[in-house]
């Protein structure tokens, strides 16, 4: 269970509905928020080329 404080005092978010709470959230984020999540999401296992259109 996630339970909110500070702005999200009084929220409480069960760990089955904690993807679906985020989900629901995605489109709050600020510009910088969004550039921050897509570079941690792909941080792990790929690597980022600009310029790079996909192509094998």
């Amino acid at each position: 269970m996630y339970i909110g404080f500070g702005i999200n005092k009084g929220i409480r978010v069960p760990d089955e509905a904690a993807l679906e709470y985020v989900r629901q959230h995605l489109q709050q984020l600020t510009p910088q928020e969004q550039k921050e999540l897509i570079e941690w999401f792909f941080s792990g296992s790929f690597v980022y080329r600009a310029g790079e259109d996909g192509s094998p």
